[in-house]
Formats: structure tokens, C-alpha cells, sequence
């Protein structure tokens, strides 16, 4: 109220609106406000609900139009994208982008708010957990957090969460290519960004037990649609068992994650395993018969 900062359609009734000439906004008020709004703690990308209301992400767009995107940042976001677009061939030569080292060498320091290093973030994670029945609302959002996951990473190049919330975005982009009714090559595209986003987040954080489980589990996915497809999916993944391996070592590395022990699911690792090597080896079933006897 103060900052005449209160949204007249979200018609509070426990505001009375007395007509008082609020006080200029400026970036230093607005940082006030911005942590007193804002979760205590910054969500994790895993999360299924949004920590910011949709009065508040309102409110908070009002704070980002107050800053000012310059040319640095403007240089910072395109070479992200540029290592976007690359990145199924990066990921293919198994290595980084030297732009993108480049980037994570020189931490960006903002003249502006405080704010701004944590609410482009919030942004990514509002639209990235906001819930639509609507496939065009579900869209739009996906790609708004996209693009404020790219400008979080502008400031915050380490960020797990960010290149964490990357991977789930194209995980969801190879899931509607699943279910669609004919095969689809851009699928491996989307599998190929969804690595190297994965890449970046597990090289801060490789102790992350859900976000590897993710990785083999929608790896597998893509392995059985080149069954279905096998003629036309051959053109582009010549034998199975790469992706195969992909899996093996995604669900070796989120067995040995320590930070969610509590809820790990023995079984599951077990009986992939069981699955995985089942395919790589049909001639030598003795292996995977015992992991099998093992899920029991």
C-alpha cells in the first residue's frame, strides 16, 4: 500500500483503499518488498507447486520492467542461446562449449537490485509448475520458463536448478513426442539438448538421486520408441545399446546418490538394471535372472 503497490483485481477485502498518495517505487523500496514476499528458501526445480502466488508474480513483474537489461546482458543471454542451439552436437563431442566455461569463469555483477539475481528464477519456477488442463497454456508456459531459466543463468552460470528445470522442460517436449500417434525424428534432437542440459546440472550437483533417476528413466523411454520405430529410428540411433548404456550408468549414479536416501527404492534399481542388461546381453541371461530374484 505504501508503494501503491496493491492490485486492484485481486480485490482483498481486508484492504480498505483510502485514496493515499503512495510513495515512488525505486529499485531499493522494491528490493524491500521483493524479500518480503519471496519464499525463505528458493524452490528446488523438483518440486509440483508453485511458492509464488499469482498476485505476487504480478507484483514482481512490476519489479523486473524497473531494470534495466543491458548490452552485457543482452551478450551474456545470446551466447547462451547460441550454446542452445548447439548443444546436440556439443553433447555429442562429450565436452563443454568453451563459450559457456568462458561465461561460467567471469560471474556477472549487477549494478542493479539485489533482487534481480534471485527473481528471474522464481520466474522460471512459477511458470515451470504452474498447472494447465489447456495444451497451449501448458505450452506458453514451458516456454516462459524456459527463457527466464536462460536469463537466471545469464547471472547465475552455476545454477543447478535452472539447468536442472532445462532438462525437465525437454523431457516434457520428448514425452508429447512419445505419445503422439507416428514417429517423429526431432525427438533425438529434444534427447540430445535434454543431455547436455543434464550434463551442465550434474557438473554442480552430481549428487542428486531424482534428477538422474529422471535421466534414465525418459533415456529408457526413448530406447523403446526406436523399438516401435525400428525401421525409421535406425537412420538416427544405429544400435539400441547406446542408449542402453546411457541408462545403465544414470541408474548406477542415482544409486549412489546419498542425498535422498530415505526415499530410494531398492527395487527399482534393481529390476531396470534387470531390464537393461537383459537387452545388451539376450545370449547371457544368468545376470539379469539374479537381479531379477533379487527385486523379490
Amino acid at each position: 500500500c505504501l508503494y501503491g503497490l496493491v492490485l486492484r483485481k485481486s480485490k482483498m477485502k481486508y484492504l480498505n483503499d483510502r485514496n493515499c498518495r503512495s510513495l515512488e517505487l525505486t529499485l531499493d523500496k522494491a528490493s524491500l518488498v521483493f524479500y518480503a514476499l519471496r519464499p525463505k528458501q528458493l524452490p528446488g526445480y523438483e518440486g509440483r507447486v508453485c511458492t509464488i502466488t499469482n498476485e505476487t508474480e504480478s507484483l514482481f513483474q512490476r519489479f523486473e520492467s524497473m531494470i534495466e537489461w543491458d548490452d552485457e546482458r543482452e551478450q551474456r543471454r545470446k551466447l547462451l542461446l547460441s550454446y542452445i542451439a548447439d548443444a546436440a552436437s556439443i553433447n555429442s563431442q562429450g565436452k563443454q562449449s568453451d563459450e559457456l566455461i568462458h561465461l561460467s569463469d567471469q560471474p556477472f555483477k549487477s549494478n542493479n537490485a539485489l533482487f534481480e539475481k534471485d527473481l528471474y528464477y522464481l520466474f522460471a519456477d512459477y511458470y515451470l509448475k504452474m498447472g494447465s488442463k489447456d495444451v497451449v497454456t501448458n505450452e506458453s508456459s514451458k516456454k516462459k520458463a524456459q527463457e527466464y531459466y536462460i536469463k537466471d543463468l545469464c547471472l547465475n552460470t552455476r545454477r543447478f536448478d535452472s539447468w536442472a528445470g532445462l532438462t525437465v522442460i525437454e523431457f516434457y517436449k520428448i514425452e508429447e513426442f512419445i505419445t503422439a500417434d507416428d514417429f517423429d525424428p526431432r525427438i533425438f534432437n529434444v534427447h540430445m539438448s535434454a543431455s547436455c542440459f543434464f550434463r551442465q546440472a550434474v557438473s554442480v550437483d552430481s549428487n542428486n538421486h531424482t534428477l538422474w533417476m529422471e535421466y534414465a528413466e525418459i533415456t529408457y523411454i526413448l530406447q523403446s520408441y526406436c523399438s516401435k520405430y525400428k525401421d525409421k529410428a535406425t537412420d538416427y540411433v544405429p544400435d539400441r545399446s547406446f542408449l542402453l548404456n546411457i541408462c545403465k550408468e544414470a541408474y548406477e549414479k542415482a544409486n549412489i546418490c546419498t542425498d535422498n536416501d530415505e526415499n530410494k527404492e531398492d527395487w527399482t534399481y534393481l529390476y531396470m538394471m534387470a531390464k537393461i542388461e537383459e537387452k545388451l546381453h539376450r545370449n547371457k541371461l544368468f545376470s539379469p535372472l539374479k537381479k531379477y530374484a533379487a527385486v523379490n
